[in-house]
């Protein structure tokens, strides 16, 4: 039977030649893909005799690994978000691990996959050298990175036992990882063989405990991953979300690249660079304009109840999961090249308070309707963040002077001021508000 699945999916691809215009668009992504391979390989064997700004060969790999599990993440969202399917259901008559590797091979059998490794491919064979070395480490970081996908959306699309939860989070930990060592490791080795297969194990070890709940979610109250998908399932959120997580890894990434090249920081003890280490950019991004972006949870609860308490409890648990993936991004990557652990654990977890309360104050007095996924106008008033960015810098002044600390209680007793204002202020702002969004 699963061979036959096999042969349905391979029929289904065949037949879309006989669509021209799959054909044609086939045809043009297979040159586009080879014109790029061959591009990049060109300008590796050009770096390998004459580098160019400093960009060395190993570097621009290291680059391309990047690229490859940025965009392999990345389809998860774009152009919408894709749920993760399983071929069979939870009671088809197969054992746990054919299950298991059925949607794993499942998974494989796309297009993406197929241009993807065409890609690297041509690349590794085309060069001077025909670096085989960026072959292997090419399709091992594809593969792991898929699997990296797969964790993060068992708990998204499905209910997890507590042991379920507990595997995705230390197969998601691992996301930090993959980054910091793209440029350590240019060669795959046994690191990324070993990683891969840490991966398999988990996901494996999470479809059992999925495959045990999917036999009793229709009497589970509740879908408790609901506020992740109000997060997922809003394009116009989602996508902000992800490219500021992106260009903070990026950053924190290149930095950690920085160190151990050259000895120093991207931008060495500069305030700015504490903008990027704390979670600043999901609130510019999105969090100061909450009912913008979800304006349909505003008017029901405003419809309900008006109480802009609970309005603002369930925006806590929209922001919670943001925070959270990007604590497992920050922390490990900062802790990489700071030593003073002490003042990154303080200011990151102060300024996602007090950023956190400035929310619910700026997403009530500075409303903005959000009218595309990236407009012109901005999506959040340009006073909060002025206001929120002070706040960080502030903050980050606990570098000069272990005396600032005394900033901390400050800023808690702050934060909490901003949201007892921000109760008071919703009464007064509630009918602009109302206009501004709907």
């Amino acid at each position: 039977m699963i061979l036959f699945l096999y042969y349905l999916k391979f029929k289904a691809y065949l037949l879309d030649f006989k669509n021209p215009w799959k054909i044609l668009i086939y045809v043009i992504l297979i040159f586009i893909t080879t014109c790029s391979a061959l591009a990049c390989s060109g300008l590796i064997d050009v770096l390998s005799t004459n580098h160019i700004a400093n960009l060395t060969p190993l570097r621009f790999i290291g680059y391309l690994q990047l690229f490859i599990v940025s965009i392999t993440l990345m389809r998860m969202i774009l152009p919408s978000y894709q749920p993760y399917r399983r071929p069979f259901p939870a009671y088809y008559p197969i054992s746990n691990i054919q299950h298991y590797m059925t949607s794993v091979i499942a998974d494989f059998m796309k297009p993406f996959f197929f241009f993807t490794t065409l890609f690297i491919f041509i690349v590794s064979f085309t060069t001077k050298d025909q670096n085989i070395s960026f072959f292997i480490s090419g399709i091992t970081i594809l593969v792991t990175t898929q699997f990296l996908r797969r964790l993060i959306q068992y708990p998204i699309d499905f209910q997890l036992t507590w042991p379920g939860y507990i595997l995705c989070l230390t197969g998601i930990g691992t996301l930090i990882i993959i980054p910091a060592n793209l440029f350590k490791f240019n060669n795959v080795g046994l690191y990324y063989l070993i990683e891969m297969i840490v991966f398999v194990v988990i996901g494996y070890f999470i479809e059992i405990n999925l495959l045990e709940n999917r036999k009793v979610e229709f009497i589970t109250p509740g879908n408790r991953s609901i506020y992740i998908k109000l997060i997922l399932n809003n394009k116009k959120a989602a996508i902000p979300l992800f490219v500021g997580l992106a260009l903070k890894t990026c950053f924190l990434t290149f930095d950690i690249y920085s160190i151990r090249n050259t000895g120093n920081h991207l931008i060495d003890e500069r305030f700015i660079y504490w903008i990027f280490a704390s979670p600043l950019i999901l609130f510019t991004y999105v969090f100061n304009n909450l009912w913008g972006f979800w304006t349909s949870l505003y008017l029901t609860f405003e419809t309900r109840s008006g109480d802009y308490k609970d309005l603002f409890k369930c925006a806590i648990k929209i922001i919670l999961p943001v925070i959270a993936v990007d604590c497992l991004i920050s922390i490990p990557l900062l802790l990489a090249t700071w030593n003073d652990y002490l003042f990154l654990i303080v200011f990151y977890f102060s300024s996602a308070l007090i950023l956190t309360a400035l929310s619910a104050l700026w997403s009530c007095i500075f409303p903005v309707r959000i009218n595309s996924t990236f407009q012109i106008k901005g999506s959040v008033s340009f006073i909060s963040y002025l206001i929120s960015m002070s706040a960080v810098l502030l903050l980050a002044s606990i570098r000069l002077n272990p005396i600032f600390y005394i900033l901390v209680p400050l800023f808690i007793i702050l934060a909490t001021l901003v949201y007892k204002h921000s109760l008071k202020t919703y009464k007064a702002h509630k009918y602009n508000l109302y206009d501004k969004v709907s």
